[in-house]
């Protein structure tokens, strides 16, 4: 093939192949022809691409306009589509491709083969982070979740998987699907790759005398998640079942999810506990639980478990089941929903074959966070099960039912989402039609408020992404809180929600406060007005699924005075100031969330906010500051990808702590910046391809410890690993290549576009810090970088002309930005001095704005008045 192009063009070709902005299959295949031209087409362009020299052992990317995570759903949830009902510029939520491999791997930014489905259509799949490219042989049968249709840079289309966890291995299909016959679009699939306990427990059977190491091995290279040990584990419960008859697994019918509950149980699990202190704690947890003092109870619960793996030798003993049910309970009761479903799930795991106790629990929980639906379902697979406990789930589900059933809408009893709100009893079930509803919402007992226009779970985020979705219910307001929350257990499900108004009356689209326990799922929220969701006061409690927080004129999440925060599958993007915030006291919780394009930072902790917990989610394209930026608070980071932003990707500073455990930080300025009082460890993380430094403590880093250990720091434009002040450092087992030493890749100004009224408040802090001296307060910016520590001479120059052109910038008029003539000097604001002016005319005419910064003390950055307002 490459011997009949011209010679131009391959040089061409073979230039972008190697720079990385062309990849070999935009230059090398094309479209069109029979299905055997495209396969040998391919394998060519693949032979050829192995004959070039290339450096990369792994695939990856740095687009940044990336399909977003997929949801980890399982198959069984997903509708298959065939290969041509994909559309382009898409990703196809809720859904599932059946293919095969069809030809060879072409290795270069991506792994790529040409896939072929039951139809036999064929498009080609890029697959990027993609560790064994041997994964993908020929006559491999592969699932792809959700995926992501895309027109590629030569015009081609095809199929892009960021994430390789969207891919499953050699799916054993339903016999409806494998019979011969095309595959229509939108059916479901009935049937998913064999769990880890069965397959192991085909292996198994297979081969007796197989060892650990082998069948571990063979699970992993199958694609299965799976430790050594619970290998063991399983093979040991294996043994012991085919040694005594046991009860079958439970139907696989009805919804998958639900089966899954049911059939997780593990009888083999169940055990007594009989240590003291064990039934110590539990005792303690019972007698609390049986005054009221719930947060005590689910104290007790907890100290117990930590010990479920003690010796004991008492007569007495409680089944470990029941002591997750225990705690499941105390939780429920305090408004920790999402804890208490996970009890509930580790109660029905550990349970003997024949309790159904469990089974409610899980009931209880799922509605509690507003799936009453699946309840529903989950009691009916259980009537299935337990025939005897007929009437004890009967009565459970008397129970969990709405007290009351209201409807919204034209045609319907009620016009006004607030008339039916007013009239509803506690427990009561508001279900709302689509249209437009432009009053403000007050909840101030237990109430649903449901949408019943949305049915898809993921309906928010689709829209987010560019679906033309207009079914919906819009709770729009002007002037008001689209929705405030203030006692009771409030579940708000499907609404489009939008808040209008003055941006210094700092409207909300959701105020929760007061205690309340509000579970949002499955809505769009923008505000015009203040940040888009609001969570204060102590012991309020806010839970987001499945929801995209978006557009706001300020912020986006703001949890303050000790309210809490759990979120699940939440976009948080679009906003001018930090996608969320946390302060006094504010903690959260966040998992498998995004946080992009905001005008500040994507996650802000300061003024002694509570503790922040994010994993397996991500922080990109927050392109003006740092990805998160952590002060007076303390934030664990774990697994999470940071990438893309202006700043650093993490930054701790004035007495602040992070922790990040197996992240990837990359195509940020700095990877992890650690400076001024600021704390945290750092380990096992992939830090690379960063403008700076990957890893950098600061040289006026001082007091704080700092822990770097098992990272593999490469690929960044200046330094790995650069301490500036090592006294409380500890440096070990980390990885450090190819990692250029070159001055940072900076902007011409240090503030990007900078105007004297735009100036962030940190420098000018340091500018009334050092009385408005200009010289002075960039001479000890400087001091505090790392230019000089890198390449001495050129540092100097560089640090030279950022002080005199910000000295040059700083000193044109703050309102009009008229520059003085040579030798003159323009007056100063006499309270700050800080501010420069031509003329008392435009002193006055820019006091408004400059009130807000002109004081004679000291601020706190970020300091505001309006305990409200974004950062």
């Amino acid at each position: 093939m490459l011997k009949n192009m011209d010679p131009n063009q391959y040089t061409e070709m073979v230039r972008g192949v190697m720079s990385g902005t062309m990849t070999p299959q935009h230059s090398l295949v094309q479209e069109g022809g029979t299905r055997e031209e495209q396969i040998k087409r391919f394998n060519q362009a693949a032979l050829e691409c192995r004959s070039l020299s290339h450096s990369r052992s792994k695939a990856t990317t740095t687009d940044f306009n990336k399909k977003a995570r997929s949801r980890q759903m399982p198959l069984g949830d997903l509708e298959t589509i065939n290969i041509s009902d994909l559309k382009e510029g898409k990703i196809h939520r809720g859904r599932v491709v059946f293919c095969s491999v069809v030809s060879d791997v072409m290795v270069m930014n991506s792994a790529s083969v040409l896939v072929e489905d039951e139809n036999d259509v064929l498009t080609p799949l890029a697959i990027y982070g993609l560790g064994d490219t041997g994964e993908l042989r020929k006559g491999r049968s592969i699932a792809i979740k959700e995926p992501f249709f895309k027109v590629r840079a030569d015009g081609t289309k095809g199929i892009r998987v960021d994430d390789p966890s969207d891919l499953v291995f050699d799916v054993k299909r339903a016999a409806s699907t494998t019979s011969g016959k095309p595959v229509s679009s939108g059916e479901k699939v009935v049937s998913e790759r064999l769990s880890a306990e069965a397959r192991l427990e085909e292996l198994v059977i297979s081969d007796e005398n197989i060892s650990t190491n082998k069948l571990h091995k063979m699970m992993l290279g199958e694609g299965y998640n799976i430790s050594r040990k619970q290998v063991r584990a399983l093979k040991t419960s294996i043994f012991d079942q085919q040694s005594h008859s046991k009860k079958e697994t439970p139907p696989s019918t009805g919804n998958p999810k639900l089966i899954a509950i049911l059939s997780e149980r593990r009888p083999e699990m169940h055990r007594m506990l009989s240590s003291p202190t064990v039934l110590k704690h539990r005792e303690a947890g019972n007698d609390a639980f049986k005054c009221g003092k719930f947060k005590e109870a689910e104290a007790s619960y907890t100290k117990a478990l930590l010990h479920i793996n003690d010796d004991g030798k008492s007569k007495e003993g409680v089944a470990l089941w029941q002591l997750y049910g225990n705690r499941c309970a105390a939780r429920m009761k305090l408004g920790m929903l999402d804890d208490a479903m996970q009890d509930s799930l580790a109660s029905n795991m550990c349970a003997p074959a024949d309790v159904v106790k469990p089974i409610l629990r899980c009931a209880e929980a799922l509605v509690a966070l507003g799936l009453r639906k699946e309840s529903d379902n989950l009691l009916d697979a259980a009537l299935g099960t337990f025939l005897e406990e007929k009437r004890t789930i009967e009565n459970k589900r008397q129970t969990l039912a709405p007290k009351q059933v209201l409807r919204v809408g034209p045609g319907e009893q009620f016009s006004s989402v607030a008339d039916a709100v007013k009239f509803a009893s506690p427990g009561a079930e508001v279900l709302v039609k689509p249209g437009i509803y432009k009053e403000p919402l007050v909840l101030s007992k237990s109430v649903t408020l449901r949408s019943t226009a949305v049915s898809d779970d993921y309906h928010a985020i689709r829209a987010l992404e560019g679906e033309n979705l207009n079914d919906w219910a819009e709770i729009s307001v002007s002037g008001y809180n689209a929705i405030s929350c203030f006692s009771g257990t409030v579940n708000i499900i499907g609404f489009r929600i939008t808040c209008t108004g003055e941006l210094s009356a700092s409207y909300h689209s959701i105020l929760t406060s007061h205690g309340v326990i509000a579970v949002v799922r499955n809505c769009s929220i923008s505000s015009l007005s203040g940040p888009v969701v609001v969570a204060e006061h102590p012991n309020t409690k806010l839970i987001m699924h499945a929801c995209a927080v978006h557009s706001g004129v300020q912020g986006g999440i703001l949890v303050v005075d000790h309210a809490s925060l759990t979120s699940r599958q939440v976009h948080c993007c679009q906003h001018a100031a930090s996608g969320l915030e946390l302060r006094t006291g504010g903690s959260a919780f966040i998992e498998g969330s995004h946080f992009y394009g905001n005008g500040r930072q994507g996650i802000s902790l300061w003024k002694s906010s509570g503790c922040l917990t994010i994993k397996h989610s991500e922080i990109h394209s927050n392109t003006k500051e740092s990805g998160a930026c952590i002060s007076e608070a303390k934030a664990s980071f774990q697994s999470c990808q940071i990438y893309g932003n202006g700043g650093a990707g993490v930054v701790a500073q004035q007495k602040g702590n992070i922790e990040l455990y197996k992240c990837d930080v990359h195509n940020n300025c700095e990877g992890v910046l650690i400076q001024d009082t600021g704390r945290g460890k750092v380990e096992k993380c992939n830090i690379f391809s960063n403008r700076a430094n990957g890893i950098f403590v600061g040289f006026d880093q001082c007091r704080g410890s700092v822990t770097i250990v098992d990272n593999n720091v490469h690929d960044n434009f200046s330094r790995g690993i650069l301490v500036g002040n090592d006294a409380h450092v500890v440096l070990r087992e980390n990885k450090e290549q190819n990692n250029r030493g070159l001055p940072p890749q900076m902007p011409a100004s240090p503030f990007g576009s900078f105007s004297p009224r735009q100036m962030p408040p940190k420098q000018f802090k340091r500018l009334k810090k050092n009385k408005g001296n200009i010289a002075k307060a960039f001479e000890e910016q400087s001091n505090q970088t790392f230019f000089g520590h890198i390449v001495e001479n050129k540092a100097q120059e560089m640090s030279d002309n950022v002080v005199k052109t910000m000295e040059k910038l700083l000193k044109n008029c703050s309102f009009c930005e008229k520059s003085p003539s040579t030798g003159e000097e323009f007056k100063r604001c006499s309270r700050c001095r800080a501010a420069f002016y031509c003329s008392p005319k435009c002193q006055k005419l820019h006091w408004p704005q400059h009130k807000a910064h002109c004081t004679p003390k000291d601020v706190k950055y970020p300091a505001f008045l309006d305990s409200r307002t974004s950062v």
